[in-house]
């Protein structure tokens, strides 16, 4: 070192030797077992690292913190079982390395924090099914991989909370279909199950609160049930009449029946139905299974309804006679309502019986007077009425008689379905259908339907044809039969063309070009010319114009010197026709 004037040195020795070069971590990562980093999940340590010298790696030291914390007693573990670990934990791990010569720096691995295990509810029955009063028990079971306290709830308010279940105790108003849902909250996460809950209703006959299930005096008259083959009385019954009943002439219900007896069911002082019964412990009559109607609007109807095993005996079941029209009544043996019975009487288990008293197979139908007596009876649904398919008051058991035509409400009669004659349609009677009886007075015919007609088409080898059809048209009276579905207007009929192209047309083949044919025996009148002649014919065509402006018959100018004839008459037409203005012009 100099400054200009003075001179300074200084030297010293280097020796350069094989010193060790220390190794270094390049990563260090933390993970959990369970892939949702949960308290159940074991935490592994894995680092990786180099060295410059390729020395070997002798030792590491690994120091893991909880939230920053030093946890001195993992020190130098590589994993944590999930039993050391708690939810909400944050955790780390330092490491570092030895050569055998020197230690690597520390490196921190990525944190990872322990969530909370969501409770799993354990109840197996998603499905309950009981009756009416019966208690609802539903057990409640979850697992929590926290071990927290689980708090249980449920969307109902009907339940209750019983030790370790939900509870509730059924009435005999809550027959339903419900659906609960039932939650387990650990207070961080919530685990819910839907419960199908189905209550069947249950019979209490007496009222008492009691079902009948359960119930050994169900109608509670005393006697119990494995007595009783007689259950229920009056009020039982389904019914909006005002019934008595009487088995062997009394109306003593609450005795003890065993054996065979006649029960009689009333209206007031008129008698609905009768039959023989016989009770015993296997065949128990249940007035709370039976429902009994009856109807006068229109027609008389009744019918019972329920489980009644008559045991080979029949019912009887009388009808007050309202329906003027008919003198017959429709059975459906089956256990029915009258309601379903089919105004024709023709479905599965019916059977239209005339009421000639007289019996027809298994039944009976008798005239009383005032009422109707059907006899014969296994179930029970009968209604007044007659099978009268085509509506005008004719049929098979009606008040105005037969009907040979039940398809055709105008013809009714025996002769082949005729019309009727005026003696057997005046006076009165039914209207309905396509036509009907007299309104009184003279002779008229109600009626609903007619034929309908479309235009003739085009005269075609001297026929022409139209489509009609019969339809429905509003009901309306008038003095002539009605319009019969049998006997349709005429559809075609004989026409003839227009003289002038008949004539026309008999020139078509005179091989001779007339009329106004396009080529010979071509076009106009006659069939179409082929298109390569249309061209030629057009000029031939307006020669012969004139020919069609007389009122002569064309055939008169289809022979020889027709040309000079037609000019000779154009001639005179034309000088008629100056002569007529000259004179007009002469007068004014």
């Amino acid at each position: 070192m100099s400054d200009g004037s003075l001179q300074s040195s200084l030297s010293w020795n280097l020796t350069v030797d094989n010193t060790n070069v220390a190794p270094l971590v390049t990563s260090a990562n933390l993970t959990n077992t369970d892939f949702l980093n949960r308290t159940n999940g074991t935490l592994q340590a894995f680092w990786s690292f180099s060295d410059f010298d390729n020395d070997s790696i002798t030792a590491n030291e690994t120091l893991w913190y909880i939230n920053n914390t030093p946890i001195t007693n993992y020190t130098n573990q590589t994993f944590i079982h999930a039993i050391n670990t708690t939810k909400l934990e944050n955790w780390t791990f330092s490491v570092r390395v030895f050569d055998g010569f020197n230690w690597s720096d520390f490196m921190n691995s990525s944190k990872i924090t322990i969530l909370n295990g969501k409770p799993t509810i354990n109840i197996s029955t998603t499905s309950i099914e009981l009756s009416e009063t019966q208690k609802v028990n539903i057990s409640l079971n979850a697992n929590d991989l926290d071990n927290d306290i689980l708090d249980y709830s449920i969307n109902d308010s009907r339940f209750s909370r019983e030790g370790n279940s939900f509870v509730w105790n059924t009435n005999l108003s809550d027959a339903g279909f419900y659906k609960v849902n039932v939650t387990a909250n650990d207070s961080f996460d919530v685990d819910s199950l839907v419960i199908n809950i189905t209550i069947n209703g249950a019979r209490d006959l007496d009222n008492d609160g009691n079902p009948d299930f359960s119930d050994t005096d169900d109608d509670n008259d005393g006697i119990s049930d494995e007595n009783d083959f007689l259950v229920g009385n009056l009020s039982s019954i389904n019914t909006t009449l005002s019934l008595s009943i009487a088995i062997n002439g009394t109306s003593n219900l609450s005795k003890l029946f065993n054996g065979t007896f006649t029960i009689n069911i009333t209206n007031g002082t008129d008698t609905i139905m009768e039959f023989n019964f016989t009770f015993n412990s296997s065949n128990i009559l249940d007035f709370g299974n039976l429902t009994i109607n009856k109807t006068t609007n229109g027609s008389s109807a009744v019918s019972i309804r329920g489980n009644i095993n008559l045991l080979g005996f029949k019912k009887t079941i009388f009808l007050e006679k309202i329906n003027t029209t008919a003198k017959s009544v429709c059975i459906k043996d089956a256990d029915a309502g009258f309601e379903s019975i089919s105004s024709a009487c023709d479905s599965a288990n019916e059977t239209l019986v005339v009421c000639d008293n007289t019996t027809s197979g298994q039944y009976a139908c008798f005239d009383t007077g005032s009422r109707y007596k059907i006899t014969g009876l296994s179930h029970s649904a009968v209604k007044e009425q007659c099978r009268d398919a085509d509506g005008d008051g004719y049929g098979e058991g009606c008040a105005l008689g037969t009907d040979n035509c039940d398809n055709n409400p105008s013809q009714h009669t025996n002769d082949g379905c005729n019309p009727p004659s005026s003696s057997s349609s005046s006076g009165g009677g039914s209207s309905g259908g396509g036509g009907g009886g007299g309104s009184g007075g003279g002779l008229t015919f109600v009626c609903n339907m007619d034929w309908k007609c479309g235009e003739w088409n085009n005269c075609v080898n001297e026929l022409q044809a139209r489509q009609c059809d019969f339809v429905k048209v509003p009901q309306h009276v008038q003095e002539t039969e009605c319009p019969s579905s049998s006997s349709p207007p005429a559809i075609t009929q004989k026409c003839e063309m227009p003289k002038q192209l008949a004539l026309a047309a008999e020139t078509c083949s005179d091989n001779i070009k007339n009329q106004n044919e396009q080529e010979v025996d071509c076009g106009g009148v006659c069939n179409p010319c082929k298109e390569k002649n249309l061209t030629i014919a057009a000029s031939a065509g307006k020669e012969k114009e004139t020919n069609q402006l007389t009122g002569f018959s064309i055939k008169d100018f289809a022979g020889e010197g027709s040309i000079f004839i037609a000019a000779g008459l154009i001639a005179v037409i034309t000088t008629v026709f100056v002569a007529f203005k000259f004179y007009r012009l002469k007068q004014q």
